[in-house]
């Protein structure tokens, strides 16, 4: 199941960061770097990739969310061979066994899905960590 997630989820994510890249290339000091005579080597790993990697690193996090989300949805749907310990599985049996409408049995629901909301908003406010630590635009001075 991860593999397919993987498979179907590095498209859009490619798509931008090589938008990024040919914004970076028109960028003023690419070009100056160009005229001096600097390798391609080392344009890309010293000019390039120091401004893209803050970018690839938040897109790496909301994918993972989306991620999160996929699986545990999958297993909760019960689309997925069941496997203990995993929050969607927890959800499922939940729902398949004790029910949602009992009083005892939305509890069973509400723990992985408050344990999946939690990680969510983690991610969430660690990839804005990290987009205030490497956009200058958002830096409090």
């Amino acid at each position: 199941a991860a593999a397919l997630l993987s498979i179907t989820s590095w498209a859009g994510l490619a798509r931008a960061v090589r938008s990024q890249i040919l914004s970076i290339k028109k960028e003023p000091y690419i070009e100056v770097s160009q005229t001096l005579g600097l390798g391609k080597l080392h344009i890309i790993f010293s000019e390039i990739m120091p401004n893209i990697l803050p970018y690839i690193a938040m897109n790496l996090i909301l994918s993972m969310i989306g991620a999160l989300y996929s699986y545990v949805g999958l297993m909760a749907l019960g689309l997925l061979p069941y496997r203990p310990g995993n929050w969607g599985a927890m959800m499922h049996m939940a729902m398949a066994v004790t029910g949602t409408v009992t009083g005892v049995g939305i509890w069973y629901v509400l723990a992985p899905a408050a344990a999946v909301t939690i990680l969510q908003i983690g991610l969430v406010l660690f990839s804005n960590g990290i987009d205030k630590i490497f956009n200058p635009r958002l830096r409090e001075k």
